[in-house]
């Protein structure tokens, strides 16, 4: 709040403003802000990062047509957004739509590297996605690429455990 006092143009505030309405579950006040930060915006990438942020508050929302709107908004506006991706093939895995949301994943497994926590999250997604593909080899290959990331995150060790228990020998 401070931060939006001292420098009210500045975009990058009001998405930090959002994030915060977002760990209070105050969705609309989350969408509000991040489309201060849009009218803000100076160039491209910033508005991607906003859009792909604002697909969050819809999927909270349950509003999946809408999510994805921003998702493909996000996308037009600077294509090699890994998030962006990222998050449209978990709302299509959501759905149901696995070719769809291998497509995505593979996507933004093809772009530079996000930060630890949302790449983690990206390789439990896809392996999870192969393993329902029966693609065990892949499956390990990117939820052991997730586990050198967060080795203790327990949703990664259990899909581990998952995909061991379909390639050992005795279940072959």
């Amino acid at each position: 709040k401070y931060a939006l006092t001292l420098e009210p143009e500045e975009w990058s505030h009001y998405n930090a403003m959002a994030s915060y309405y977002s760990i209070i579950n105050l969705i609309d006040l989350e969408i509000d802000s991040y489309n201060k930060g849009l009218k803000l915006a100076l160039n491209e990438s910033d508005k991607s990062t906003l859009y792909a942020n604002l697909s969050t508050c819809y999927v909270a929302k349950h509003q999946y047509d809408k999510a994805i709107d921003y998702l493909e908004k996000s996308i037009e506006c600077y294509p090699n957004l890994a998030y962006a991706y990222y998050k449209y093939g978990v709302i299509l895995n959501d759905l149901g739509k696995y070719e769809e949301a291998k497509e995505k994943y593979e996507k933004a497994l093809s772009l530079p590297a996000m930060e630890n926590s949302l790449q983690s999250g990206l390789f439990y997604y896809y392996s999870s996605l192969c393993l329902k593909q029966y693609e065990y080899n892949r499956a390990k290959d990117y939820i052991l690429k997730a586990l050198e990331i967060e080795p203790n995150n327990e949703y990664y060790q259990d899909l581990y455990d998952k995909i061991n228990y379909y390639t050992s020998d005795s279940n072959l």
